[in-house]
């Protein structure tokens, strides 16, 4: 998945709704197949349209509010040249790849609020076709748990996945919950939870006015202790988690990302 930051910033900026998770669900499946990956780890420019001459995506520090979100909320189109405090936003990817034009990439949401889509050339990326998610060949992490290995949703027809990413070092948590379609888990739903690990409580999950927190004890780490593992996680607390999840404006999907090769 994306880098952690973003993740936790985006299901606190896409949460639209207060109503309950009900399952079963249906989704769209994306139409695309292929994502992109910057060839060289410091990036490239994302520009507004195929051309090296369109608007180039730039962030203003002076006009960022909060650091815990993603820069990208914060860029803008501009042919300005870069500077003070103004500076370019680049493309490192993996990131679907929605059209080709002249030899040029659309990728998906990497424009501004992370709503719009952005081009970069594609001379300068290694293009990738992901291995479809199955049953068997899910994405790799403890942090991704079929709802049927816990014996949740196994009468619905299809496929239903849990995936959350820890930030140890805030203590926080966003959980996204999906249903796999053509090869990919598509998370229409998702959870932002501040986290409190303590060995002497019960696992739970409270909402404390308009925020939730989730107790963890580190029974429930994976084995290096830097992230959760889902599988360890109780029946009742994966349900707790599904009943609060809410309706993202933009759904996250999860697919098998493939290494950076620089």
């Amino acid at each position: 998945m994306k880098k952690l930051s973003a993740l936790l910033a985006l299901a606190m900026a896409t949460a639209v709704s207060c109503l309950a998770t009900d399952l079963p669900f249906t989704v769209k499946a994306p139409t695309w197949t292929k994502v992109a990956i910057a060839k060289d780890p410091e990036g490239l420019n994302i520009r507004k349209s195929p051309s090296t001459s369109a608007p180039r995506l730039l962030v203003d520090e002076l006009k960022i509010t909060a650091y815990d979100v993603p820069l990208f909320f914060y860029g803008f189109w501009s042919s300005n040249a870069p500077k003070g405090t103004v500076y370019a936003l680049k493309f490192t990817g993996p990131d679907p790849v929605v059209s080709e034009s002249n030899g040029w990439l659309e990728i998906e949401n990497i424009g501004p609020n992370m709503e719009e889509n952005g081009w970069v050339s594609a001379r300068y990326c290694n293009i990738v076709t992901p291995t479809p998610v199955t049953k068997d060949n899910k994405p790799s992490g403890d942090n991704f748990l079929w709802l049927s290995d816990k014996g949740i949703a196994t009468g619905d027809d299809g496929e239903y996945a849990l995936q959350g990413y820890y930030n140890e070092m805030d203590d926080e948590i966003v959980f996204n919950l999906g249903r796999l379609a053509a090869g990919k888990v598509v998370c229409p739903f998702s959870l932002y939870c501040s986290v409190l690990v303590d060995d002497s409580r019960k696992p739970g999950l409270v909402k404390d006015g308009d925020i939730y927190q989730i107790t963890i004890n580190p029974k429930l780490m994976n084995d290096d202790g830097y992230d959760i593992s889902l599988t360890r996680f109780p029946v009742d607390l994966i349900n707790a988690i599904i009943k609060a999840a809410t309706e993202s404006r933009i759904p996250q999907v999860i697919y098998n990302e493939p290494e950076p090769a620089y």
